[in-house]
């Protein structure tokens, strides 16, 4: 095979997994709500790629490229469809609830027009990777199914470290794009895909420049305003956030609840936003501040723009960083740690239904809080709960977590504060609240929303329809079935690891980004050891080491090694099934829309806890061996 089709194949992985995550980011930063369900977007990029590689012998070399370059056109649409129809998810103007769970909001109300709306974003993103996918698949086709794997791999990891390097830059929307368009036209052979490039930047920049200031954090897309009459504000993801306060606006507010009567000398601020808190702790006298906040570019806005200047005073600390990693090494004591407005709106990763916040709020992070407050200190939480039974399980978190009687400390309408410290009366208080393993304040009790388990069904019927997709295909239905499976399984694996590891070092994107490179690189170390490793006890073998991996890591959780062993393992399995394959491009297919199907059982979390989740990465993997041991002989 020429190296100029090696290249190709390389930079295709690149490719795709660059626009995989520009189209989660930006995205989330178009479609009102969509920044609480990433994992949409997740789930069609693998229903298009799969979808594309089960059918890709459909196509000759011509009809392939053709289809490759009206990629950009459908791309173009979609940005163009969403800045112009400005889709909602669907949610009320002030807060939404979908199956029991909660979500804040500041956008438009839903309308009846929301589901078609989601519709044409979802199939349109599915079409994208469906199209840029089918070529992959044809170059895969052409190498040993090892070399052709490793070398997509290894794009996609390139492709991490290239958006991660564009996220550290705070580059905005339209620079991503014009990247990936740079490197599409690299994998064509043609121009006629520069015009929609160009447009899909310019409809980027357009976005952008219709207000004040719009930064791309990390995270989200942050947008600076100021309302007449008002503060300046920040929204993130077209929704209002936050406000930075002057001094009259502190004075007579809620942020001097938690000092009136009481001789506070240091303070703790988890969720420390633009710096409100910290101002109110430096008006009411305070010596130290230790002020937390995740997101960069809020971070700085607050330092370089707050009337006040509280991260500019030498009393203040700013530490931009996960708010639960800090927890684990602050030193203490505080006098109070204040729980701010932490209402994130995005989730840490695409893979999981956990916010940014989600790992402040579970009995194991309050009681750490409460072990570092001083002898007369005192714990915080103050939101707008928007429903009763959320202030209610926030005061029951509060008190299980201290063991000490929460204290109503502030309340107008839906906005509540509570307060528990080392002089509160004791509390024996103790029910079913969030924990390190069920970290979801926001849920109303444990389940799977009605929705989600719409969603779950819907994947599977898509799974089911398949095979009329993959027309003429040579292989039994048993090695189909395997690797689905072990697309399901991977799927829940990766996302256990991330979960863990945010849990172990922080949720911040840095951690995130690493966490999947260093997922990658174990799959290029298992392809590497499936290639060198052709013994017939290698399969069984790995099988046994993913069971006891596995245990090993339920037992001791806290172990970031037994994080990683399974995936290593579980990506030999899989190397080991695929290396000898006739059309192991279609059986690849197969792969990624299992991992479709793995996305959606993650919801199972919601109901059972994400140690549960082990139990099925095991079952799916269990029932793939034995599907690869019964088959009949290799086609």
């Amino acid at each position: 095979m020429p190296a100029t089709s090696r290249a190709n194949l390389f930079l295709l992985g690149m490719l795709s997994l660059l626009l995989e995550l520009i189209l989660i980011r930006y995205l989330a930063g178009s479609v009102w709500n969509l920044g609480y369900f990433p994992n949409l977007v997740l789930m069609a990029a693998f229903i298009g790629m799969g979808a594309g590689f089960i059918v890709y012998r459909r196509f000759e070399a011509g009809t392939s490229e053709l289809l490759f370059e009206s990629a950009p056109w459908v791309l173009f649409g979609l940005a163009l469809f969403v800045r112009t129809a400005k889709p909602n998810l669907g949610f009320g103007s002030w807060s939404g609830a979908v199956g029991g769970e909660l979500y804040f909001t500041g956008g438009p109300a839903g309308g009846p027009a929301d589901l078609a709306w989601l519709a044409c974003w979802f199939l349109g993103v599915c079409a994208v990777f469906a199209l840029i996918s089918q070529k992959t698949a044809g170059l895969f086709a052409r190498l040993d199914p090892l070399t052709a794997y490793t070398l997509d791999i290894g794009g996609s990891v390139c492709g991490i470290l290239l958006f991660a390097g564009m996220s550290w830059l705070e580059w905005p929307a339209a620079a991503w794009l014009l990247v990936f368009a740079i490197l599409f036209l690299l994998c064509s052979g043609k121009r006629l895909a520069s015009l929609p490039l160009a447009g899909l930047i310019l409809i980027a920049l357009w976005q952008d420049s219709r207000a004040l200031k719009v930064l791309w954090s990390p995270y989200q897309r942050v947008e600076l305003s100021r309302p007449l009459g008002r503060p300046q504000r920040i929204s993130v993801n077209n929704i209002p956030h936050q406000e930075m306060f002057r001094r009259q606006d502190l004075e007579g507010s809620f942020y001097q609840a938690p000092y009136k009567g009481k001789s506070i000398r240091s303070v703790l601020i988890l969720g420390a936003g633009a710096g409100n808190d910290a101002a109110a702790a430096l008006v009411n006298g305070v010596e130290r501040v230790d002020a937390v906040e995740i997101d960069p570019v809020i971070a700085r806005l607050g330092r370089e723009l707050h009337p006040l200047k509280p991260y500019q005073d030498a009393r203040v600390r700013l530490h931009v960083t996960d708010g639960r990693a800090f927890l684990k090494r602050a030193e203490g004591p505080y006098d109070l740690i204040v729980f701010g407005l932490t209402d994130s709106l995005v989730r840490f990763s695409p893979m999981s239904q956990l916010r940014l916040e989600n790992y402040l709020f579970t009995r194991e992070a309050l009681g750490r809080a409460f072990s570092l407050l001083s002898d007369t200190g005192d714990i915080v939480l103050y939101n707008h709960y928007r429903e009763d039974w959320l202030a209610d399980k926030v005061r029951r978190l509060l008190e299980a977590s201290t063991g000490r009687k929460a204290e109503l400390l502030w309340e107008q309408r839906d906005f509540k504060g509570f307060r528990a410290g080392k002089s509160s009366p004791a509390t024996t208080a103790s029910a079913d609240v969030p924990t390190d393993d069920w970290p979801f304040l926001y849920l109303k009790g444990r389940g799977i929303p009605f929705v989600y388990g719409m969603a779950m069904a819907f994947l599977a019927l898509l799974a089911g329809l398949m095979p009329f997709l993959a027309g003429g295909s040579r292989h039994e239905p048993k090695l189909k079935l395997a690797f689905l499976l072990m697309g399901t399984a991977f799927l829940l694996l990766e996302t256990k690891s991330i979960i863990q590891c945010s849990l172990l070092f922080g949720a911040t994107w840095q951690n995130t980004a690493l966490v999947s490179i260093a997922i990658l690189s174990l799959i290029l170390a298992a392809n590497w050891t499936a290639r060198v490793v052709r013994s017939k006890a290698l399969l069984p073998a790995s099988y046994a080491l993913v069971v006891a991996s596995s245990a090993a890591g339920l037992l001791c959780p806290t172990v970031g090694l037994l994080t990683f062993a399974p995936v290593y393992f579980a990506n030999i399995i899989f190397s080991a099934a695929l290396r000898d394959q006739e059309d192991a491009a279609s059986l690849f297919g197969w792969n990624l829309l299992g991992a479709t199907l793995g996305g959606a059982l993650e919801y199972a979390g919601m109901a059972f806890g994400y140690r549960a989740l082990g139990l099925v990465v095991l079952a799916c993997y269990t029932g793939a061996v034995l599907l690869l041991y019964k088959r009949g002989p290799r086609t």
